[in-house]
């Protein structure tokens, strides 16, 4: 029990409510913890989707809402790639970019990146760092190498689990531009797109 309390006050601690699920614990003590919602194993797609969207919802009602003096992002302007393996991972950082008017296309792995991005422009990369086939570290020195004589650079934004002294350093030597640990949340995610999508897209003041 002590270990689930800590369990869930990390994740408050992150994400402002928690989300943790177990057939060993009833109801009642996870409310008492302060949990909103909870899934047990085995999991179903369309439970793991209402989660999703609840999470969304809650993320949207705590961080959406900008203040006046923050610079709003103009929607449909531009297409981001999601390089991401973990289909409610896609699910929840697809919802977020809907939300901000930024399309977005997938590719499971490093591999599959590196053909959208030979096929496609794209204003941004999402990368997730732990993936098979070619993860992300990879993945990005292998488009720094093909794109070194191409401009603009294309922003790559790490996203990883993993918020370790030394994991931000390794993301920037591989070539990424800037890092999100996971989950991510979506005023960090709003305001990373802010500083690295391209400002040259964007309506000028006045204009």
């Amino acid at each position: 029990m002590r270990q689930l309390e800590e369990e869930v006050a990390d994740v408050r601690s992150r994400l402002g409510y928690s989300v943790r699920g177990t057939a060993a614990v009833n109801a009642e003590t996870l409310e008492r913890l302060g949990v909103a919602r909870f899934i047990a194993k085995p999991f179903k797609l369309q439970t793991v989707c209402a989660l999703a969207k609840f999470l969304i919802n809650a993320l949207q009602e705590e961080d959406a809402t900008p203040s006046p003096s923050e610079e709003a992002l103009p929607s449909g302007l531009y297409t981001v790639l999601l390089v991401e393996d973990t289909e409610l991972n896609q699910m929840v950082a697809g919802a977020m970019l809907e939300k901000l008017g930024v399309a977005m296309d997938v590719a499971e792995d490093g591999l599959q990146a590196l053909d959208a991005l030979r096929a496609k422009y794209y204003d941004l990369v999402l990368m997730d760092c732990q993936m098979p086939n070619m993860d992300g570290y990879q993945a990005t020195q292998a488009i720094r190498e093909e794109q070194a004589a191409f401009d603009p650079h294309i922003p790559v934004l790490a996203m990883t689990a993993h918020a370790m002294q030394g994991d931000k350093e390794k993301c920037l030597a591989a070539g990424m531009d800037d890092y999100l640990t996971k989950p991510i949340r979506y005023d960090l995610l709003r305001a990373a797109l802010l500083k690295w999508l391209p400002k040259d897209k964007r309506p000028q003041a006045g204009v």
